[in-house]
C-alpha cells in the first residue's frame, strides 16, 4: 500500500515538473512583442516597440520576411543618447540577438521588416527552456524523486542485495 502511494506521489511530482516547464515553454514562445511596418499609400507606417532600457532585450525573426537570409534592420532611438541600429538575425539564424541597453531612460526601437521581441520574465524563460542546461535541470528535477522511490523499493523488497564482507 505504502508503496503504490509512494510511485503515485512521483508520478504525480512528474506530472508537476512538466506542467511547470510546459507554463515556462508557453510564456517563452509566446510572451513576445511583433513589430511590422505595413505600406500605407502613399507613407509608411511603423510600429514602436517601448524599451524601458532596465533589461536586455532580444530581437528574433518573425518567420514572414520575404527574401532568404535578408536581416531586418531595427533603430533604438532613446529619449537620452545616441541612435543605434541593431539587426535581427537572418531567416537561416534560429537564435535570436541579444542588446543590453546603454542608455538610461527608454527607447523607442522601430524595425524596417518584421521581427519578435522579447524582455524581461518572458525572455528569461524562453532561454531557460531552450538551453540544454534548463532541459537537463527539469529532467533532473522531475526523475529523482521517482529514481530514488525505485532504488529505495528494491533494496527493502530485497531484489537487490548488498554483500558486507
Amino acid at each position: 500500500m505504502l508503496r503504490k502511494l509512494v510511485i503515485g506521489l512521483g508520478l504525480g511530482w512528474i506530472v508537476l515538473v512538466l506542467a511547470v516547464y510546459s507554463t515556462f515553454y508557453l510564456i517563452g514562445a509566446f510572451g513576445y512583442t511583433k513589430l511590422y511596418m505595413e505600406e500605407v499609400t502613399p507613407e509608411r507606417v511603423t510600429e514602436q516597440y517601448r524599451w524601458d532600457g532596465d533589461e536586455r532585450i532580444a530581437i528574433g525573426e518573425a518567420g514572414l520576411r520575404k527574401g532568404m537570409g535578408r536581416r531586418a534592420l531595427c533603430f533604438a532611438v532613446p529619449d537620452q543618447g545616441e541612435e543605434r541600429q541593431l539587426q535581427a538575425p537572418s531567416k537561416r539564424d534560429r537564435l535570436p540577438r541579444y542588446y543590453e541597453p546603454w542608455f538610461t531612460g527608454k527607447a523607442t526601437v522601430t524595425c524596417n521588416d518584421q521581427v519578435t521581441i522579447r524582455s524581461g520574465t518572458p525572455l528569461w524563460m524562453y532561454d531557460l527552456t531552450r538551453s540544454r542546461l534548463g532541459m537537463l535541470g527539469f529532467a533532473v528535477v522531475a526523475a529523482l524523486p521517482l529514481a530514488t522511490v525505485i532504488v529505495v523499493t528494491a533494496f527493502r523488497s530485497g531484489a537487490v542485495k548488498l554483500h558486507r564482507r
